[in-house]
């Protein structure tokens, strides 16, 4: 961030006499408030200044954003209504089978009780996997040919142009296209075997389960002539090869339940994915939520990186006296955590460490230690002066203004100018 430049009297000067026609008594606040009030003169003055003040504005405008940033971010670790620390993590006893996840509404206070999910058979879609055909190789004769997919209590009527050319690598790569544009719940591809130079056209539903028990889809040719054999039938795309089924679970000993999808949410807001069947019930187990701990302190340390970089960019003796009120002044309790401090004031993390001080509660009664003179009080305290009052950190010569109203109008005018007509434009 440049450094903000007020010293605007090159630009002044030939504004100063006329604005002493609006002054009898060399007051500089009655001048610059009837500045201030003045539309006409106002305008004037903008646009005199206007392009002076335009990086002053975006360095401030910059400024301002990275304070809020920052705020947001110790918020986040430091109150009691901050969710760094508040949110926990469901674990499952076999994570090849199923995984689960804590519903993000859910904090330590409401935690459910441990339980368990036994997997009888995970749902599955169904697919249907054609004949092994010569890639090369031509195995029906040129002209037009149609076939039909009924899904969904719906027929979709496919109408594909065979020409002389065409080996059945091309032709399958025509069905399977004609197939996905009509996006109708189902999608295909052609499997390549590159060592034996075949393929087969592969057709799989969208999503899993069946309501009914019954193939969810079903294709054939049609309008196929006497003695013509249609481009079904050659590359058995009829053949079904998985079929259909629903997941059958159980939860905590219960009765067996049945789910079209895999994915499935339980009643206490603890949302599982089956993977595979398992021999026994897996369990289900609670714990703090490590990642967001440390996602939060990324984020604090990423805000408080960005805020040092304006400040030393700008020379910013204010801000950096800030900061550094958080770095070095608690030095120590940072690196006991994984953070430490580079040459140029910026913190950086040992993930490890930051890992590690995350799970075993280092990390957490750094930042929630509410005592007086404490981290966590001391780090509350500058995110709330530097977000509330932005300006004041904005660098010494953005503010020279001089309130004196003895001093003279001309040793003065410069900075009291700019300084108001900032404010004006702010």
């Amino acid at each position: 961030m440049p450094s903000i430049n007020t010293n605007y009297s090159s630009y002044n000067t030939g504004l100063y006499g006329m604005m002493s026609m609006y002054t009898q008594s060399a007051s500089k606040t009655s001048t610059m408030n009837y500045l201030k009030t003045s539309d006409i003169m106002s305008r004037y003055s903008v646009g005199v200044l206007g392009n002076a003040f335009n990086s002053d504005l975006a360095s401030l405008t910059a400024l301002k954003a990275t304070t809020t940033s920052f705020k947001n971010a110790v918020d986040n670790l430091t109150k009691s209504s901050g969710t760094a620390f508040s949110k926990s993590a469901v674990i499952s006893g076999n994570e090849k089978a199923l995984t689960a996840t804590l519903n993000s509404k859910i904090f330590k206070p409401y935690m459910p009780k441990p339980g368990e999910v036994k997997i009888d058979q995970i749902a599955l879609a169904q697919k249907n996997v054609g004949t092994s055909m010569a890639s090369a190789g031509k195995s029906i004769t040129a002209g037009g040919y149609s076939f039909e997919i009924d899904i969904g209590g719906k027929s979709k009527a496919f109408n594909i142009n065979v020409s002389q050319n065409d080996t059945n690598d091309t032709i399958q790569k025509k069905m399977a296209l004609a197939i996905n544009n009509a996006n109708i719940g189902v999608t295909a591809s052609v499997s390549t075997n590159a060592k034996d130079k075949t393929g087969q056209l592969v057709i799989t539903a969208k999503e899993t389960g069946t309501a009914d028990g019954r193939d969810v889809f079903s294709i054939r040719d049609i309008n196929v002539g006497d003695g013509k054999q249609g481009l079904v039938s050659t590359f058995g795309a009829n053949n079904i090869d998985t079929k259909a089924q629903n997941a059958i679970y159980s939860v905590d000993g219960g009765t067996s339940k049945t789910s079209r999808s895999n994915d499935i949410t339980l009643d206490n807001g603890v949302s599982i994915k089956l993977k595979e069947a398992s021999d026994g019930a897996i369990k289900l187990s609670y714990q703090k939520d490590t990642k967001a701990a440390v996602e939060g302190v990324t984020s604090f340390i990423e805000s408080f990186n960005s805020l040092n970089e304006i400040a030393n960019d700008s020379g910013n003796a204010k801000l950096l006296t800030a900061l550094n009120g958080i770095s070095k002044s608690y030095a120590s309790s940072l690196s006991s955590v994984g953070i430490y401090s580079d040459t140029k004031g910026n913190l950086v993390a040992n993930s490890d460490k930051l890992e590690e001080s995350a799970k075993n509660g280092k990390l957490e009664n750094l930042f929630k230690d509410g005592g007086y003179g404490g981290f966590s009080n001391r780090l509350g305290n500058t995110a709330r002066m530097i977000s509330a009052n932005p300006m004041q950190y904005a660098g010494s010569s953005a503010f020279s203004l001089y309130g004196n109203s003895q001093s003279s109008f001309m040793s003065t005018y410069s900075a009291l100018f700019s300084g108001q007509l900032f404010n004006y434009m702010v």
